[in-house]
């Protein structure tokens, strides 16, 4: 990694992780920037282009990252990054881990179509999940609390929910059309979705 850098404007954080007290990630919407001393000092884990979005790590070592742009890139040491081998085309806003952490999801959308990808062998190849693709919608958000069953959330108060491990994707009664902007289960059964203008 190079020097230690000084930050952005705090105007410009898209997200933050951190998996210790000691270590952790700043999203910008250029560069993702790494922390070994709880927030001390700063240092440029990796430069991209604008419309860096989310950084979740599943592990203390392996960690996922996407943006707008089209980027996804993913860590097993975590702090090298690598492009995947195979990565469908689309515009990525969010991360889902799961239990098991050689699978996660990225949600976004793809043309006109919302858009969700998984990976089964920690980030190294991506496969689109075609029930997940809905005319008009975009996901801004994906939650997985297990392994198979998750939710992915965004425009159009749209909720889709897997139990299949994102095989079969079926729409929730929302009672909203606000744009959804995070959704976080902590178990099967109970969970939050957020949106613009104040939507829980």
């Amino acid at each position: 990694m190079s020097s230690p850098s000084p930050l952005p404007t705090p105007s410009s954080i898209n997200d933050i992780e951190f998996v210790s007290d000691s270590r952790g990630w700043l999203v910008f919407s250029t560069n993702l920037y790494v922390t070994t001393n709880g927030g001390s000092n700063w240092t440029i884990s990796l430069s991209t282009s604008a419309g860096s979005q989310e950084v979740k790590f599943s592990t203390y070592t392996r960690g996922y990252f996407c943006g707008s742009q089209g980027l996804v890139r993913y860590s097993t040491d975590g702090s090298g990054w690598a492009t995947p081998s195979t990565l469908p085309s689309g515009a990525y806003y969010a991360i889902g881990t799961t239990p098991d952490t050689t699978i996660a999801f990225i949600c976004g959308r793809f043309n006109t179509n919302s858009r969700v990808i998984k990976t089964t062998n920690g980030g190294k190849d991506w496969v689109v999940q075609a029930n997940a693709e809905i005319s008009g919608v975009t996901f801004y958000s994906v939650n997985f609390p297990t392994t198979t069953t998750g939710w992915a959330v965004g425009t159009g108060g749209n909720i889709y929910k897997t139990t299949n491990g994102g095989t079969n994707w079926v729409r929730q009664t929302s009672n909203t059309s606000a744009i959804l902007q995070s959704v976080r289960f902590y178990d099967e059964n109970h969970g939050v979705a957020v949106g613009n203008d104040g939507t829980i």
